[in-house]
């Protein structure tokens, strides 16, 4: 009977370290189509946002918008048996056992923007977005303060050729919680006894990255012609802008990357 008791709490331990799962995706509050939206809608606000910001009306904008979310669980058990044998010694075999999962999500935008086409936009709606009650991309971005100081360091120091501006935003909220308990010692017969414990683990990282590089156009307004998109907002961008935005992106991505690298002690 008592070797019977042993057996059936050491099956119950291993059985609690087999109910571990992967964490399920929780979206949040705020979804990915109203964070573009907002990120449109607050680029279009501060490009209009007084005379000051003239300068940037015929640009062109390229954006990449990123969302991660990262789950881990970890479940584990171990439980010592204490065995009395003669000559006032103890056996204790340790049985140990655990399992864990992860889940990673990773969604990634990439878009091009004409300013000017942006403007004019019917059909994106700004009304009603409630930028205090979520944070990160979803709430205030700065890009109107970009654009105040750009055009203020412009006009100090005569930036006559301004090629190309960046703007990143990385928000990173990481959390997690655990629980260990543990029992020490449980009388299972006349001499023997066993101890042991339970571990629970978890963390969670919730990643939102922005990147915004813009450029002035190859040709002056007056060249590209008055033609519409297919939305009828306003002049499309033209393939040779189209190029030179692509281009601009890839090098704001590398620099970004080495930027990263060099913050980890990585580059040179």
């Amino acid at each position: 009977m008592r070797s019977f008791r042993t057996r059936a709490v050491c099956v119950a331990l291993f059985m609690l370290a087999g109910c571990a799962t992967v964490p399920s995706y929780r979206d949040d509050a705020v979804s990915t189509a109203e964070i573009a939206r907002h990120i449109k809608c607050e680029l279009r606000e501060a490009a209009w946002a007084g005379p000051s910001n003239d300068w940037l009306h015929t640009w062109n904008a390229a954006l990449v918008l990123s969302l991660e979310v990262f789950h881990n669980g970890e479940v584990g058990a171990d439980t010592a048996v204490v065995f009395p044998v003669r000559q006032a010694g103890t056996f204790i075999p340790n049985l140990t056992g655990g399992i864990s999962g992860q889940a990673t999500r990773t969604e990634r935008i990439s878009f091009n923007e004409s300013l000017a086409a942006l403007h004019r936009d019917p059909s994106l709606r700004c009304e009603g977005r409630d930028t205090e009650r979520y944070g990160r991309l979803g709430g205030r971005l700065g890009i109107a303060d970009l654009f105040e100081r750009a055009g203020r360091t412009r006009k100090v120091a005569n930036l006559t050729g301004l090629t190309q501006l960046d703007y990143n935003l990385d928000f990173i909220i990481k959390s997690n919680a655990g629980l260990e308990p543990r029992f020490i010692v449980v009388p299972i017969g006349n001499d023997k006894s066993i101890g042991g414990g339970l571990k629970l683990a978890g963390s969670n990282s919730d990643t939102q990255t922005l990147k915004l590089t813009l450029v002035p156009p190859a040709q002056g307004p007056t060249a590209r012609g008055l033609a519409t998109g297919p939305r009828g907002a306003g002049p499309p961008i033209a393939p040779m802008d189209e190029d030179r935005l692509e281009r601009s992106k890839s090098r704001n991505l590398l620099e970004s990357i080495d930027d990263k690298l060099r913050r980890q002690n990585l580059g040179n």
